[in-house]
């Protein structure tokens, strides 16, 4: 082989890398931290864009459907989106019978909520794109995950060259299931969610509609009995009104071991800043679900957006 500069720094990093790679991987580890994440936090768009894990996501759960309900043990989705992105280190016969494995394994113990996923400090999925579709098929509301201390250790997007080289069909049932995922995580109630007191209904309306520009509505519910107050967060919960939501982008940051879109918090400040009404936005889909369990018993729907 030629001896070239351009060799030569190629050279260079790879050396690095495989230096480096040990070092990294131990600062992971040792500084690790446990967080519970929503599911649907997880599962989110980011910039409005479905990015690589969650793909993939899609794709694994696609498969457990084909399983559980057919009795498929072809796995033409993994095989598709897995081998696509990495045909050299793809072993379709290991890959194949550890999936079974762990399909079985959900069927016959139920999703084990000790399991941690690994991700990374803004809430990327590092590992686990195979028991998150399992979470998703069993209805599960958040998970046990490990968090990594560094960022931007994921691809975020996709190579739109591996992307185009996907069978039409594939592509297309993968981008659909991942719609219907999207749905059925806000069906179930997890999502982000606002809470308006101390109004009524026509300026509660009016504050949704300065936020529509930043997120997407999809119920606008009121309170209607006189419930007993509920206290949650550092908010007393009476009468008022509330709305289910997804941001237009999200971004999250940790603090100790919770987490909030800092998105959504600027959001937040923004419209207190503009009204004395009584504001609250859940920091993430977490918490959103727990108040919209707590409240959608005394609400009904009153509008869509």
């Amino acid at each position: 082989m030629e001896i070239t500069g351009k060799n030569i720094c190629k050279g260079i990093r790879l050396y690095s890398k495989r230096l480096l790679w040990p070092i990294l991987h131990w600062y992971d580890i040792t500084f690790k931290k446990e967080l519970t994440v929503a599911v649907a936090d997880l599962m989110l768009l980011r910039d409005g864009e479905i990015y690589n894990r969650q793909f993939y996501v899609a794709a694994r759960l696609l498969d457990a459907k084909l399983y559980y309900e057919k009795g498929d043990a072809s796995f033409p989705y993994q095989v598709a989106v897995s081998y696509n992105y990495r045909p050299k280190s793809y072993n379709r016969e290991k890959r194949t019978k550890e999936f079974i494995e762990l399909l079985e394994s959900v069927k016959e113990n139920g999703y084990d909520l000790c399991s941690p996923l690994v991700i990374d400090k803004e809430l990327y999925l590092i590992n686990g794109t195979h028991r998150m579709a399992l979470a998703i098929y069993n209805n599960t509301l958040e998970v046990k995950t490990v968090c990594w201390n560094r960022k931007h250790i994921v691809e975020r997007g996709f190579e739109r060259r591996p992307l185009q080289t996907l069978p039409p069909r594939i592509l297309q049932d993968v981008l659909s299931e991942f719609n219907s995922i999207q749905k059925q995580l806000f069906q179930n109630g997890q999502s982000f969610l606002i809470w308006i007191s101390e109004t009524d209904e026509n300026s509660a309306i009016q504050i949704f509609y300065k936020l529509k520009p930043h997120v997407k509505y999809y119920k606008f519910y009121k309170v209607t009995n006189n419930i007993k107050p509920i206290h949650f967060e550092n908010l007393t919960i009476q009468n008022g009104y509330f709305a289910q939501f997804t941001p237009n982008n999200v971004d999250y940051n940790f603090h100790k071991n919770t987490y909030y879109s800092k998105y959504v918090k600027e959001l937040q400040d923004t419209i207190n800043k503009t009204t004395n009404i009584t504001i609250y936005i859940s920091p993430n889909c977490l918490l959103g679900h727990k108040l919209y369990t707590l409240c959608r018993p005394y609400a009904i729907e009153i509008e869509s957006i």
